[in-house]
């Protein structure tokens, strides 16, 4: 399905946003950006209309062909070791960067930005205004949805994906014509969702071009200075971890080869970049593994949803930085345990996040508040979000698809090889 002339539309397609972008900032919006918005959130709205019916169908078929309980628990028994490691592994190289670096200090004192935290969060979830540790254990509440409908509504992966799990646990253990009525009717729903993701991805270059020249186009890049030097160092630590972290892992533990599963997972990655969201990304993962790497769809069904609130490489690292900045910025010293501490925060609450754009804001104010930094302090790391939130979901959905591969080896999974599959 995604052949290498789409890998190139998709990268086509964000550089002429990029390129768009910069060309109409400050432009009224009847002169054109009205027009990018409606194609990108055009985009957004079919992908999330298909990620909830796919993720159900697949994870249900996925976990009706277990037949062994101690099977599927070791299954995620590796994918939540491997994704707690990695997610680790970025938080602490986000943390060495910005301890190394030292973007919050002008001169060896720190800067004291003032940015209106009021002026910044037009645009972002309510819950960043307002969050606490009571905000995140609610969230983890949610791993138990009270209302199944309402779990979907909300595109609450977590809630849906352990729905799912027990939904089709408990369907291959059931012997009667309804169950295998029921069995067809998933795997027929998992058919009909593939194809229409198919069909929407053929559109979709013209949705990224969209997303990023938006993005481009409302980021204010007058401000300079320590925040833009922090947003540098945000981009060059997901780069480092993007291609040389995250290969070593892929080469060592799932014995691929890095270039061929990142030109695999480069639509995902993209439009997970353009559209800065884990969940609604989904559908164009779970087919780029499938139909490319040839990871089996019961890997890919219980992964990728698992990873897109797991696995969340860019978020802890983002988050481990941003809380160091600002303390170098407000003048509090920080010490090995504190560092540390910061590290564990970043890893704990990314884990408890759900895959929709800046929701990483919201544990980001549980981290500030654990360290005593004003809540003005957000408002200097908001400058840039938006472009650095887009950067950190491509580095989650790569982590992702990594952690996938990994999985499917040490389950024995041959046929994931390291050269990609011909497709259509």
């Amino acid at each position: 399905m995604f052949g290498v002339r789409f890998n190139w539309q998709v990268l086509l397609a964000a550089s002429l946003g990029v390129a768009f972008g910069l060309w109409s900032r400050g432009a009224d919006p009847a002169s054109g950006l009205l027009w990018v918005d409606f194609f990108g959130a055009l985009l957004i709205g079919a992908l999330k209309m298909l990620a909830v019916p796919l993720v159900c169908a697949s994870i249900i078929i996925a976990m009706a062909g277990f037949s062994s309980p101690g099977k599927l628990g070791q299954l995620g028994g590796r994918t939540v070791l491997l994704y707690l490691s990695t997610t680790a592994i970025a938080a602490l190289l986000g943390v060495t960067a910005v301890v190394i670096a030292k973007p919050g200090l002008v001169d060896g004192d720190p800067a004291y930005l003032r940015v209106p935290l009021s002026a910044l969060t037009a645009d972002l979830p309510e819950e960043v205004a307002d969050s606490s540790v009571a905000d995140m254990l609610d969230s983890l509440l949610s791993l138990v949805p009270a209302n199944v409908i309402g779990a979907a509504a909300a595109d609450d992966m977590i809630g849906l994906t352990f729905f799912s799990i027990l939904f089709g646990f408990f369907l291959a253990r059931t012997d009667s014509e309804a169950a295998r009525v029921l069995r067809l009717f998933w795997q027929g729903v998992l058919q009909i969702m593939l194809k229409m993701t198919g069909w929407v991805m053929a559109f979709a270059p013209i949705g990224i071009f969209g997303l990023v020249a938006s993005a481009v186009a409302r980021t204010d890049w007058g401000v300079s200075g320590p925040a833009l030097g922090f947003a540098g160092l945000v981009v060059a630590a997901l780069l480092i971890h993007a291609a040389i972290l995250l290969p070593v892992v892929l080469a060592f533990a799932g014995r691929g080869s890095p270039g061929t599963v990142y030109r695999a997972v480069m639509p995902a990655v993209v439009t997970g970049f353009a559209t800065a969201s884990s969940a609604t990304t989904l559908p164009v993962a779970m087919k780029c593994m499938e139909e490319r790497l040839g990871v089996p769809s019961r890997i890919t069904s219980l992964v990728l949803p698992a990873g897109s609130s797991l696995s969340l490489n860019g978020t802890a690292l983002y988050q481990a930085m941003a809380a160091v900045f600002l303390a170098q910025v407000y003048g509090v010293d920080l010490g090995i345990a504190a560092s540390l501490g910061v590290l564990a925060l970043a890893v704990v609450t990314s884990a408890s996040l759900p895959g929709v754009p800046s929701a990483s804001l919201v544990s980001l104010t549980i981290i500030l508040s654990a360290l005593e930094l004003p809540p003005e302090a957000l408002g200097v790391v908001l400058v840039f979000d938006r472009l650095l939130d887009m950067a950190r979901t491509a580095v989650n959905v790569l982590g992702n698809a990594v952690c996938a591969v990994v999985v499917a080896r040490l389950d024995g999974d041959e046929g994931v090889t390291s050269e990609a599959k011909p497709t259509a």
